[in-house]
C-alpha cells in the first residue's frame, strides 16, 4: 500500500529532487548569501496557497480542535483558498496515518516533526471519518477550478477522483477523459501566468507524461524555456539546459520553435509582473 501512496506523491517528489539537485550542484560554486536550493524552494512555496490559520499541528498549550471542526470552519467561508486549506488538513491526516509523519513538513524549510507535533497530529486525526476523507477531493476540485495556486498540481497528482491507476486502466472512460482535460486546463491557466510549480508539472507532463496528456515537443519547449528564463532571473541552476532546449527545438519547424520561444517569453513576463505585485 505504501508503494501506491508514493506513486501518488511523485509530482511533489519531482519538485524536491530538483531542489536537492540544485543544492548539490551549487554547494561549491554558490557565493551568494542565499543558497540556490533555498531560492528554488522559496520560489515554489511563495506562489502556493497559504496553510490554514489554525494548522493541523497546534501547540499542546491550547485546545486541539478535531479535524471535523477545523474542516467545517474552513468550508463555511465559501472561499476557494479555505477549501484548499481544508484539503491540506485532511490530506495531512491521511499521510500521517500511512507514514507516521507529514511529508515535506514545514516546507520550504523541511524538517522532521517533533514528538509533540506528532502527538498533536494524532490527536487531531483520531476521529477522522470516511466522509471527511472522500470529501477532501471535492474541496480540492473546488479550489483548483477557482485558480488557487498549488491546488492544480495536487489535483493532477492525486489522479481521477483520487485514483491515479484510472489513468492506465480506464484511460478511455468518458469521466477520466473529462478529468484529464480539466487537469491540463487548470495547470495551463496557472502556468501561463508564471506559477512555478504549475510550470514544472505541466512541462513534465508534455515531455514525459504520466498519462494525463500526450508528449508534445512544442508545449514541452514553451514551458521549459519559460522555467529557464525564471531560473536565470533568480540566479539559480536550471535543469533545463540549452542543450535540452535545442533538442526540443530540433523536433519542430523553425517557425514553430520561434513561436514556442516567444510564448515562453510571454510567460516569463507574466511571472515578472506577478512577482512584483
Amino acid at each position: 500500500m505504501k508503494s501506491k501512496f508514493f506513486v501518488g506523491l511523485f509530482l511533489i517528489f519531482t519538485l524536491t529532487l530538483i531542489i536537492q539537485f540544485v543544492h548539490h550542484t551549487n554547494t561549491e560554486n554558490d557565493t551568494s548569501s542565499t543558497p540556490a536550493y533555498t531560492k528554488t524552494a522559496q520560489l515554489i512555496s511563495s506562489q502556493a496557497a497559504p496553510y490554514p490559520v489554525e494548522k493541523s499541528f497546534p501547540s499542546s498549550a491550547k485546545k486541539i480542535s478535531p479535524i471535523s471542526e477545523q474542516v467545517d470552519k474552513l468550508i463555511a467561508t465559501g472561499k476557494a483558498a479555505d477549501a484548499y486549506s481544508a484539503f491540506i488538513l485532511v490530506q495531512n491526516c491521511i499521510d500521517f496515518e500511512k507514514l507516521g509523519t507529514i511529508p515535506f513538513f514545514s516546507f520550504p524549510n523541511t524538517r522532521a516533526m517533533t514528538e509533540e507535533e506528532m502527538d498533536d497530529e494524532a490527536e487531531v486525526c483520531k476521529n477522522m471519518t470516511e466522509r471527511i476523507r472522500t470529501s477532501r477531493l471535492d474541496h480540492l476540485a473546488f479550489a483548483a477550478k477557482n485558480g488557487v495556486s498549488g491546488a492544480d498540481v495536487r489535483f493532477a497528482e492525486l489522479g481521477p477522483f483520487g485514483d491515479r491507476s484510472a489513468l492506465r486502466h480506464r484511460s478511455d472512460d468518458p469521466l477520466v477523459v473529462e478529468w484529464k482535460k480539466q487537469a491540463i486546463s487548470q495547470l495551463s491557466s496557472n502556468a501561463n501566468n508564471g506559477v512555478y510549480g504549475s510550470l514544472i508539472t505541466l512541462q513534465k507532463e508534455f515531455s514525459d507524461n504520466s498519462g494525463i496528456t500526450e508528449n508534445n515537443a512544442y508545449q514541452a519547449l514553451k514551458y521549459a524555456a519559460a522555467i529557464r528564463k525564471i531560473d536565470d532571473h533568480m540566479g539559480i541552476f536550471s535543469i533545463y539546459s540549452q542543450d535540452y532546449l535545442f533538442q526540443l527545438q530540433n523536433k519542430l519547424s523553425k517557425v514553430d520553435a520561434e513561436r514556442a520561444m516567444q510564448e515562453a517569453n510571454d510567460i516569463y513576463e507574466s511571472w515578472l509582473k506577478n512577482s512584483k505585485q
